[in-house]
């Protein structure tokens, strides 16, 4: 583990600074030559013990060695300002790197602000559409209600003091039809051009009030007959209303093709 933590640190440290540690061996290196009596040591043993001389030669050696360790001193120190200029060029661009990361941390907390600040609008946003989706969809249960309803005066009230828009007149239209019988719906969406139907004196009155929408004839037009049938009577294969008994007299619907209930597809 030691082992590998040294070599992770050597891998670490650049070529200049392999060559910074190498101009500081050489200082120390020459101060050593300098100034250690070890030097002089070094110095006799060049030189016979018994030869004439020796401690002059000693001397001079020594003086020779100490002059060539100021010159390796010299040398390392100039060696450590070359370093130092690729060290302070170093600093520099890790100061610079350091300050754009600071930057763009600085940004992105921006950046995390102003979507965290769009969410909590957006959530607000939601929670108010919600509301107001929970207010029109009750809305449109209360007026299906009626329109299901025998209170003739309630739909009057309802339907014929107001101008519906395309979008609610084709709902409740289709309320309307499938309170009646739910065939009629069946065969709007399935294309049929003309559909017979047979209605009690109610619904006659609603789908009359209904008529007179603005955009009533953009999803449906009818004509009414002179065929009477009483209760559980019957002709050729015109549909009947649910759960009337008494008499019903024939209607032919058109439908539009903006009155089916379209399904999307899916794009290829």
């Amino acid at each position: 583990m030691l082992f590998t933590a040294v070599s992770s640190f050597c891998k670490n440290i650049p070529a200049w600074g392999w060559v910074d540690i190498l101009f500081t061996a050489v200082v120390l290196f020459g101060v050593w030559l300098e100034a250690s009596k070890s030097a002089r040591f070094f110095a006799q043993l060049k030189f016979p013990k018994n030869l004439l001389g020796r401690e002059m030669l000693t001397h001079a050696r020594h003086e020779s060695l100490k002059h060539f360790g100021w010159k390796l001193v010299v040398l390392g120190i100039a060696g450590e300002v070359v370093c130092l200029a690729f060290s302070l060029d170093e600093t520099a661009k890790l100061n610079d790197k350091a300050q754009r990361a600071s930057e763009r941390t600085a940004i992105v907390e921006s950046n995390n602000l102003v979507l965290r600040s769009n969410v909590d609008a957006l959530h607000l946003q939601l929670i108010e559409t919600s509301n107001k989706v929970a207010v029109v969809n009750e809305k449109v249960a209360d007026l299906s209600n009626l329109i299901t309803s025998t209170n003739i005066a309630e739909f009057r009230d309802a339907f014929t003091s107001k101008t519906l828009s395309e979008a609610e007149l084709k709902k409740y239209l289709r309320v309307f039809l499938e309170s009646v019988n739910s065939e009629i719906l069946y065969r709007v969406d399935a294309g049929n051009k003309q559909i017979g139907i047979f209605l009690g004196d109610v619904s006659e009155s609603k789908l009359t009030m209904l008529s007179k929408q603005p955009n009533f004839s953009k999803f449906l037009t009818f004509e009414r007959g002179s065929n009477v049938i009483i209760g559980n009577g019957s002709i050729g294969d015109f549909l009947k209303e649910k759960n009337v008994d008494g008499t019903m007299t024939d209607f032919v619907f058109s439908p539009k093709y903006s009155l089916r209930m379209l399904i999307p597809q899916k794009q290829p």
